[in-house]
């Protein structure tokens, strides 16, 4: 996965990871500081909803420590005719090149270039003597809730295209030789992701429904399901299946989605307005930090 809160299931906190969190207005940030390899410090900032206000507050806090260096250069990286990939190089068109200190870069994908990202961006950091390079991009993730809604910040850099299964060269500190920050918003999630999502809300549906005949087979909710069922209702209802772990039921599903070619990366239908709001915010949000700081 490419969020931190993602990986917990897993570790251990205060041994493998550290972890607080607070609320900013409407924003809620996490923080994770992982002490096992790879070692790395992230921030993934929830929005409740969309407050520039708030996202501004947040991002002067975490990235103002950053910017007490010379030359930046911020990255788009992603395919702008893509609208799931296209966030980064629409971040990246709506920012403002400042004379020796801001740069700009959108390198496209590999498919569209034939040239590696990590190579282009480590040309122009040895070109220019950048202090730090800014990268953003779409992520991948788990759980649909986080589609849209999760800003994630992290110090280990990014590797193009990995969270869909395009491994690519990273980029990051120990390549490029300077300071790396990665930005990035999941917009896509697998469809064996949300199959497994779907057994998971049919246990807390139907688990509300034998406790209150009212709510039966009602649409249209606007909370999560709540409630569990019984190993033995798991097993009446779903099968086998039904009662194993989210873990286990997960590999079950790639297992058969994934020699058929059936594994496919979605997006909901608003992803254009979403990418369009997220990607002003952003780039209002950078702009400003650059701005008061050169």
């Amino acid at each position: 996965t490419d969020l931190a809160r993602e990986r917990l299931e897993h570790l251990k906190e205060n041994i493998d990871y550290r972890f607080e969190k607070k609320e900013i207005g409407t924003i809620l940030l996490e923080q994770y500081d992982f002490l096992t390899d790879p070692k790395g410090h992230y921030d993934e900032l929830i929005l409740k909803e969309y407050n520039l206000e708030d996202l501004q507050k947040v991002f002067q806090q975490l990235l103002t420590p950053y910017l007490n260096c010379q030359k930046i250069l911020v990255v788009g990286l992603g395919n702008a005719s893509f609208n799931a990939d296209a966030l980064g190089p629409k971040i990246v068109n709506k920012m403002e090149v400042i004379q020796d200190r801001l740069y700009l870069l959108i390198p496209r994908v590999k498919g569209q270039s034939g040239m590696e990202s990590a190579k282009l961006v480590k040309a122009i950091v040895d070109l220019y003597h950048i202090d730090l390079v800014i990268v953003i991009d779409a992520l991948s993730a788990i759980h649909s809730d986080a589609l849209y809604h999760t800003i994630q910040i992290n110090t280990m850099g990014i590797a193009p295209g990995s969270g869909v299964g395009n491994y690519t060269m990273a980029i990051n500190e120990e390549y490029l030789k300077c300071k790396v920050l990665a930005i990035g918003v999941p917009c896509v999630i697998k469809v064996s992701h949300l199959i497994n999502e779907f057994y998971h809300y049919s246990e807390g549906f139907f688990a509300e429904n034998m406790n209150d005949k009212s709510t039966l087979l009602k649409v249209q909710r606007q909370h999560t399901y709540k409630g569990k069922l019984s190993h033995e209702q798991n097993k009446e209802l779903f099968g086998q299946v039904g009662v194993l772990s989210s873990d286990d039921r997960y590999q079950l599903i790639e297992e058969i989605m994934e020699p058929i070619h059936k594994n496919y990366i979605i997006t909901s239908k608003d992803i254009d307005e979403r990418v369009e709001v997220l990607s002003n915010m952003i780039s209002i949000c950078l702009m400003n930090l650059f701005k008061n700081g050169s």
